[in-house]
Parts: C-alpha cells; structure tokens; sequence
C-alpha cells in the first residue's frame, strides 16, 4: 500500500507537469533529531529522495520554522512511531498545534483565526486558488510602495494551490524573485494540489470536503510541487474556501500541519481590525479584494510612515498567540 502512495505524486505530477519529478519516496516521517555539533532540536516531518539524496523536512518548534535538511547533517534521536505531541510536549509548535485543533468544528473558517489583537497591523494572507488569469501583481507591488522604507522584507503569507503553480511558472518566479531581493519575505502556506470547487454544491459537499477528495495527495502533493518549484512549505495550512469539518480538518493536522482562517476576508465584507489575519486573492479572480487592502494602506498612510502600523508576520504572531493562549 505505502509504494502505491509514494509512488501516486510522481505519477500525477509527470502527467500533469509533462516533466520528470526528481522528488521520489515523499511521505511522513515523524522524528525528533539535532545537527551535528548543534544543540537545536528539531521535528522531522518528512522524508524523502532527491538527486539520489537523502532528505529531511523538519521544523525547529521553538520558532515554527521550516527547512531542508541532507541526511548528513541530522541525527535522529527518537523513532517515527511516537506521536506529534508526544515529541516537544511543551515546545511553542505543539501549543499552536493544540490551539488551531480547538478550533476545528466550524464548517467555514476553522482552525488559527486572528493573532496579535493590542498591535496596529494586520497579518496579510494571500491566496493563490485555482485560475487562468495571471497574478494581480499590482497588490505587491502598491504594498511595496507603502511599506518598502519603513518594513523590510515586507512579511506576507501566501496560500499556493498545486494547480495554480504548475499554469503560473512565470509569476511564481516574479515571487520569488521579490523574495531573494528581500523586498518582500514569503511564508509559503500550503493551500491544497487541486482545490477542487462546484459552485453548484453547498458547501458541506464542497472544497475538501467532496466525497471523493484524497486528503494525502492534497497534503502531500502540494508540498511536492513546492519543493520542485523551488520554495519551502512552512507549517501552515489554509483549507480551500475555509471549509472543513472535524475528521478532514484532523487528517491535515495528522500530517503535523497548523490550519489558518481569517477573520477578515475583505472582499465577503468583513472589515480588517488590528491583529486580523487578513484574506485578499491574488490570483485575478477577486479585485474588490485587492481593492479594499489598497485602501486600507493608504488610510493607514501616516501611521505606516511614522512605524506605527504594519504588516506582521503569520508565524511570528502565531508564535505569541500559542505562548499567551
């Protein structure tokens, strides 16, 4: 059983890309371990092949950081058979991991909704779901306008679907290039491979929540297609449409992933307050999103050039909303 699933995102990932996949065996692999010569102990989430190398993706659960590491450089401590919580029982990973599961039974928004409530800011969360029309590059670059002088990189969360990178190379690219120019700094959110949608289901039946949704290839093949395009998934997850219930909002969690809402989706007419997680789309298919954040940048104007609003970081403030919760 377990070849077939390793072997399932290479196969749909060849299909759909029409290139080889140089990532193979990719699966879960829970381990507590260190560096060599270093005292940081980190959690081992996967593992996996590449370039006939053996790899490691691990978070530090101190400052929910995400990297990769060659197996070289790691030394396993525990084994993979013991629980999430079981391995940093205290660390500030599993205190937002508990934070966000309290929070898994409304149908739309669950899980990490707000952070960071007495500051002057918000936390800017992009979506990239699904579409034909390219990036609205026009968001980044009046963010940049704004804040360039006063924040940088500036910190922003995006939400990337699988599908929307393989039909979007070039503006994913223009990303990252702001991102190694350190204009901007990317926290890339796993949002899904195939953000399935039909406007004609209601929502129990819709997003992740349709009968024949695979919750690993979901999970898992996004954070391939991340990996092979380049950028590093971090430890967050945003359910498309913000739909979920209990058993699918778990079955994500089982793969050591911290769920995100909003509680201020602009373009649905909620309106942004201090320390809202805050939701514009990207992708062309929401410009009264887009719209409605530009305004709120540039009626915040004099308080963004005196240093008293910004823009904060997702993981930062999650990290203060678990060590206060």
């Amino acid at each position: 059983m377990k070849k077939r699933l390793y072997l399932l995102p290479f196969l749909l990932f060849s299909i759909l890309t029409g290139s080889a996949q140089t990532i193979r065996n990719y699966h879960s692999f829970f381990a507590e371990a260190t560096l060599h010569n270093q005292d940081t102990h980190l959690l081992i989430l996967r593992k996996y092949t590449q370039y006939s190398k053996l790899l490691y993706l691990a978070i530090n659960p101190s400052t929910l950081s995400v990297d990769i590491y060659p197996e070289r450089k790691i030394r396993i401590i525990s084994d993979s058979t013991k629980s999430i919580a079981s391995l940093f029982p205290r660390s500030t990973y599993i205190k937002a991991w508990k934070m966000a599961k309290h929070y898994e039974k409304p149908l739309q928004d669950a899980g990490i909704s707000h952070a960071l409530p007495d500051r002057q800011g918000v936390i800017l969360t992009i979506d990239l779901c699904p579409a034909l029309k390219p990036l609205d590059r026009s968001l980044f670059l009046d963010i940049m306008d704004q804040l360039e002088n006063i924040q940088q990189p500036i910190p922003i969360a995006i939400s990337v679907s699988g599908h929307w990178m393989l039909k979007h190379l070039e503006d994913l690219d223009w990303l990252k290039k702001l991102d190694a120019q350190k204009k901007i700094s990317i926290l890339w959110v796993n949002h899904s491979f195939h953000h399935f949608y039909n406007k004609n289901l209601p929502l129990y039946l819709n997003f992740m929540l349709w009968k024949k949704t695979n919750v690993e290839e979901e999970v898992l093949l996004n954070e391939i297609t991340m990996l092979e395009n380049g950028i590093t998934p971090s430890i967050f997850f945003r359910f498309p449409g913000l739909v979920s219930e209990p058993k699918v909002f778990e079955k994500v969690m089982s793969y050591g992933l911290i769920p995100i809402g909003s509680d201020a989706w602009l373009a649905k007419g909620e309106h942004a307050e201090n320390g809202n997680i805050v939701l514009v789309h990207a992708n062309g298919n929401e410009p009264l999103g887009i719209q409605k954040f530009i305004t709120l940048l540039h009626h915040n104007e004099k308080e963004i050039k005196k240093g008293d609003w910004k823009l904060f970081d997702l993981r930062e403030s999650v990290i203060k909303e678990a060590e206060n919760h």
